[in-house]
């Protein structure tokens, strides 16, 4: 899966970092001016499809089961 990335120290991640703490009220971001930052994208409709892939998956290799695991801490919202 493709995110937007921006490396360490960069003028981007600095300028993200900055909007994130400025504007969004993030105050949560730990040694800001050595951090890299990424956004992973989650849609409702990215995930439905995952789920059908894994399920046609399961039924075209004759698996008995599929496990979808859940991470609430990633990604609170979509």
């Amino acid at each position: 899966m493709l995110g937007i990335e921006f490396k360490e120290g960069t003028p981007e991640a600095k300028k993200l970092i900055d909007f994130l703490q400025d504007e969004m009220g993030a105050k949560n971001i730990r040694f800001p001016e050595t951090s890299g930052i990424g956004v992973k994208p989650v849609s409702k409709e990215g995930t439905e499809r995952l789920v059908r892939a894994a399920i046609q998956y399961a039924l075209d290799n004759n698996r008995k089961s599929v496990t979808l695991v859940h991470k609430g801490n990633i990604m609170k919202f979509y």
